[in-house]
């Protein structure tokens, strides 16, 4: 038996609307006491349905649909668990169609969400981030295990690199006030094909960062000896008169380059 917003009235709370009602409660009252004395908000139609059915000969433990735990055997779990492993963005849709195409065996998407969870599988949104090919994380592994066999502190090394902000917003969610225009109301929002788009340069290091420089265009030779002499150049006289090592990022590599 639902109760409000879907959810299943518990079988205290059940006995209790018995036990109200043979005392001749009416359904309001009964409503009000499973909130103020069992902490249960129970709508009225949810109420004096459990009560006609109840009064029908049904009974207070809520009957299993088709496709119980009994259905998914161990068997099963462990090929949930391997789909999950080869491919962690399965979906609970997915997964019902592969167990039904392999075992021949249909179970609610609710059960495979239960079960998922009791595997130890919990959804997280993730960001996305660049790609790296194999051989470049191996690279980069051994690029930090030499760092940790020296004892690098990088107390002398600049980090620099540039990134792109596109400046334009895809939001989804947006407020509309009722009294409103109704242009105001729209169920789809513009958004550019090509968004304008600006280039941050920046250095960091152990004794402060750099200016940062915002620019747009294409980078070339020309605009990036602008940017190391008006930006770089100023800041390792100030802070690196005894010499520094610069880390530039291209690509997937550090690149090293040290002063003399």
């Amino acid at each position: 038996m639902a109760g409000p917003y879907g959810r299943r009235i518990s079988e205290n709370a059940k006995l209790a609307i018995i036990r109200y009602r043979k005392n001749g409660l009416s359904v309001i009252k009964i409503q009000q006491l499973l909130k103020s004395h069992h902490n249960c908000i129970v709508t009225r139609p949810g109420i004096y349905n459990f009560l006609k059915k109840w009064k029908a000969g049904g009974g207070i433990t809520a009957k299993k649909r088709e496709g119980d735990e009994r259905t998914l055997l161990p068997l099963h779990l462990k090929f949930v668990d391997f789909w999950l492993s080869r491919n962690n963005e399965l979906t609970t849709q997915v997964l019902q169609r592969k167990l039904f195409e392999v075992f021949g065996i249909e179970v609610s998407c609710s059960l495979i969400r239960k079960r998922r969870r009791e595997l130890g599988w919990t959804s997280v949104v993730s960001k996305t981030c660049q790609l790296i090919s194999n051989k470049n994380k191996m690279v980069r592994l051994q690029w930090c295990l030499d760092a940790l066999v020296r004892k690098e502190k990088f107390e002398n090394v600049i980090f620099v690199d540039e990134s792109t902000v596109e400046m334009s917003a895809s939001g989804r969610l947006f407020f509309h006030h009722e009294g409103s225009k109704i242009e105001k109301k729209c169920a789809r929002k513009p958004k550019p094909k090509h968004a304008y788009k600006v280039h941050v340069w920046a250095g960091i290091s152990y004794r402060g960062r750099t200016n940062i420089c915002v620019f747009n265009g294409i980078m070339d030779s020309v605009i990036y000896q602008g940017i190391l002499e008006n930006n770089f150049l100023p800041f390792v006289e100030k802070k690196f008169p005894d010499g520094y090592r610069l880390y530039q990022v291209r690509r997937q590599y550090f690149l090293l380059f040290q002063s003399v």
